[in-house]
């Protein structure tokens, strides 16, 4: 089958990824674009409550990155059942998805309330950093849950092609966020004046609305209310669920304590360090956006042909993703050299963090076209086929192996600058695309998951 000439997209490639990508496109734009702003209200509380802000994020970061992880093996399942419209099976895994997340959730929030000032000890070793982050952890961890919630519910209406729910509902509980925030860090609006604990009072709240608006859509509005979940699966969905899932759950948490790592050795470099890679980590968001929502469609496409039953056009589609993706990653990586400037301006931090700033936004510039290319050759093709465990075995190898031992010669031994400590992890990224568009060439990554499965 596989020494067949490779089928070349049709036009229905290019309306169902406009499609997709376009709603998917406005919805991490606002996530990604309102957390800019987020962070650039907290910026004008000085470089402590920006740098304990930040690391106080990356608790929720690793948790997102779990059910993210959760949520792409949850996708996997639900796109190549959608490609045989399945919707019993489509439900069954929502249930177990909505049920892992919660439990999950549970979790980070218990810890956060019990430990902040150990997890944070882990990162920095500033008292004040960390008794700004301890306050931040503390009241924003009551959201958590509900981010998991909303985030099931999500892959599930992508998943089944219904992509315009998640994108409005994201929108207007992120711009409660913003207008929250703006309201209770500086006393605005009528509100109380809370500083950082503001901001996370906002992010409690409204993660709260995000969750209560979707879940009532989808319990109330056809054509959603048929996609209300099943908590009974069955053994065979349960063990290739947990079989193809787990590796992507593993993958993710490899890949945020190695992020963590990253953020303790730029802290252990100075204050000013890990203020220059928190603003320049929300700006590297933003200018993910469009290769986060290209990813992601490119996702659903792959698995619903494998799903029914034309592996060869799902390979046609990846690859015709991956060209559009390198040309968008030569596009903005020139967007951030022109704007990083005028950004930069609004921060009110001192001079030493906006040089590093600087220069890390240059370093980013550089290394997107490697990162973009990876994301969509990993989240968008090899997982969408089902292909979990090369691709733990992979980034945890290039990682691990690689990027944090590189990291830690670079500021610990050489004693660099931050933005050269960041290149030498960016250079992992060449690693990477080699072994994944190697994988993606043999066609191996192919699995069809759902065959004889009801």
């Amino acid at each position: 089958m596989y020494n067949q000439p490779t089928m070349k997209p049709d036009a229905a490639y290019n309306r169902a990824l406009i499609n997709l990508a376009l709603p998917l496109l406005v919805q991490f734009l606002f996530t990604n674009g309102l957390a800019l702003v987020d962070a650039m209200l907290v910026g004008q509380l000085g470089d402590t409550a920006v740098a304990a802000v930040g690391l106080a994020g990356q608790v929720l970061f690793l948790l997102s990155l779990l059910y993210f992880g959760l949520g792409s093996g949850s996708g996997i399942f639900i796109a190549q059942f959608w490609g045989r419209q399945d919707t019993a099976s489509i439900r069954r895994v929502f249930g177990l998805n909505l049920v892992a997340n919660v439990l999950l959730g549970a979790v980070f929030t218990i810890l956060a309330q019990t430990l902040p000032e150990q997890i944070l000890g882990l990162l920095t070793r500033d008292p004040q950093v960390i008794a700004q982050g301890s306050v931040f952890l503390r009241t924003a961890s009551w959201g958590y849950i509900f981010n998991g919630i909303s985030g099931a519910i999500y892959m599930m209406l992508r998943g089944t092609e219904s992509v315009k729910v998640p994108m409005l509902v994201s929108a207007f509980a992120l711009s409660c966020n913003t207008l929250l925030g703006y309201g209770l860090i500086f006393g605005r609006l009528g509100l109380p004046e809370m500083g950082i604990r503001g901001a996370a009072v906002a992010f409690a709240v409204s993660r709260l609305l995000e969750v209560v608006t979707v879940s009532a859509i989808i319990s109330l509005r056809a054509p959603y209310n048929h996609m209300r979940p099943i908590f009974q699966p069955g053994r065979e969905i349960l063990r290739r669920y947990l079989r193809t899932t787990l590796p992507v759950a593993v993958n993710e948490l490899a890949w945020a304590l190695g992020m963590m790592t990253y953020t303790s050795i730029y802290a252990h470099i100075g204050t000013e360090s890990v203020t220059a890679t928190s603003i320049t980590s929300t700006i590297e968001n933003l200018a993910f956006v469009p290769f986060l929502a290209l990813g992601n469609a490119t996702a659903i496409l792959v698995g619903k042909k494998i799903g029914a039953g034309e592996p060869e056009m799902a390979y046609a589609y990846g690859q015709r993703s991956l060209k559009i993706n390198l040309l968008l990653a030569f596009f903005v990586s020139a967007a951030l050299l022109v704007v990083r400037g005028p950004i930069l301006g609004i921060y009110q931090i001192s001079d030493a963090a906006r040089a590093n700033a600087q220069n890390l936004i240059l370093a980013l510039a550089i290394a997107l076209p490697f990162k973009s290319s990876n994301f969509a050759s990993i989240v968008g093709v090899l997982r969408a086929g089902g292909d979990t465990r090369y691709t733990l075995m992979m980034e945890f190898a290039t990682m691990w192996l690689y990027g944090v031992p590189a990291a830690l010669i670079a500021a610990a031994v050489l004693h660099l600058p931050v933005y050269y400590v960041i290149l030498f992890v960016y250079s992992e990224e060449l690693i990477k695309l080699a072994l994944t568009l190697r994988r993606f060439r043999s066609r191996r990554w192919v699995h069809h998951l759902a065959a004889d499965l009801a």
